[in-house]
C-alpha cells in the first residue's frame, strides 16, 4: 500500500459505507507502510488491509475491505495471509471483528478473546442537558502524557504512549482529565475521524468519571458526529448514552492470534478504536 492508494481507498471505503478522510488510513499507513496491503482490481483498490504494531511484538490488523462485486475471490484472505506474513515469527495479532468476519479470522487460527462483546454506537445530535456535572473534567495537558500513557498501560499492558501523543498533538481542546489528590483517574482524547469524531480512549476509575469526561469532550465540539467503542461490560455507561441519543451502529467481537497482553476492561469505557486497539 502507498500514499497514491489514499482516494482509492477512501472510494472503496464509501462502498461500504464507511466515510473516511484521508487521516483514517495515515495513522496506519505512515508508521507501517510495509505491514498494509490493497488488493487492485481493474486499476483500482478492491480490497484492504491494515495494521499497527505495538513494541515490535503485537499488531493490531483493520480496516479489512473488500468491494462488494469483488467477495468471495478470496481477496480478504490474501490481504490477511499478507499483512500476518509481513511480520517476524512469534508476533501476536488483534482484532475487532463484526459477525461476518468471524468465519474467516477463525479459518486463520484467531480465537474470541475472554473480552465483553464490543457495542459500536454514534450519534450526530447528542443531547445535552443543563443539569450536566462536567466540573471534575479538565483539560488535558502536554505534561499530563506521561502519567495518562502509564494509566493507558494498566488497561491495555502495551506502550500505546506514542499514539497518545498523536492524538494529543493532533486534537488538544478534545483532550480532558479528572485528578484527584493530584492523581489522574480519567482521561480521554479526540480524534476527528471522517463524517464523525471518536471519544477515544477514555479511561476511568468510575462510570461518574467516564460520563463527566464524555460530556466535557461532547460540550467541546458540539457541532460533530460523535462515535465510539464501548465494551458491553459498562451497562451504565452504555444506558447513558443512549438516552443521550447514541444508537448502535454494530457489535464487535474481539481476536487474537498469538500471545496478546490481556486487557482490563473494567476500567476501559471507549476503546482506542479498532484501527489501533
Amino acid at each position: 500500500m502507498e500514499l497514491s492508494d489514499i482516494d482509492g481507498l477512501i472510494a472503496l471505503g464509501a462502498t461500504i459505507e464507511w466515510k473516511m478522510i484521508p487521516e483514517n488510513w495515515l495513522l496506519t499507513l505512515e508508521p507501517f507502510p510495509e505491514h498494509c496491503f490493497v488488493a487492485i482490481a481493474d486499476g483500482k483498490p478492491a480490497g484492504s488491509a491494515v495494521s499497527f504494531c505495538y513494541e515490535g511484538k503485537h499488531a493490531v490488523i483493520s480496516k479489512v475491505i473488500v468491494e462488494k462485486s469483488c467477495r468471495r475471490r478470496g481477496i480478504a484472505m490474501n490481504l490477511m495471509q499478507r499483512v500476518m506474513a509481513s511480520y517476524p515469527r512469534g508476533t501476536s495479532f488483534l482484532l475487532d471483528s463484526s459477525p461476518y468476519g468471524t468465519e474467516l479470522y477463525r479459518k486463520l487460527g484467531f480465537a474470541e478473546m475472554e473480552f465483553p462483546r464490543i457495542r459500536k454506537v454514534r450519534t450526530f445530535d447528542f443531547q445535552l442537558s443543563p443539569e450536566d456535572d462536567t466540573e471534575s473534567a479538565v483539560p488535558l495537558e502536554k505534561t499530563d502524557l506521561q502519567e495518562i500513557s502509564a494509566l493507558d498501560f494498566q488497561v491495555s499492558r502495551m506502550d500505546r504512549s506514542s499514539v497518545l501523543r498523536k492524538y494529543f498533538d493532533a486534537a488538544p481542546e478534545l483532550a480532558f482529565k479528572v485528578v484527584e489528590n493530584t492523581k489522574i483517574t480519567g482521561f480521554c482524547l479526540g480524534n476527528r475521524s471522517g463524517i464523525c469524531r471518536e471519544i477515544c480512549p477514555l479511561i476511568a476509575d468510575s462510570t461518574a468519571t467516564a460520563k463527566a469526561l464524555f460530556l466535557k469532550s461532547v460540550m467541546a465540539d458540539e457541532n460533530h458526529g460523535i462515535i465510539a467503542d464501548i465494551p458491553a461490560c459498562h451497562t451504565e455507561f452504555l444506558s447513558f448514552l443512549e438516552s443521550r441519543s447514541m444508537t448502535l451502529l454494530m457489535e464487535l467481537v474481539r481476536m487474537k492470534k498469538g500471545d496478546v497482553p490481556p486487557y482490563a476492561p473494567q476500567h476501559y469505557f471507549s476503546l482506542l478504536g479498532s484501527n489501533l486497539g
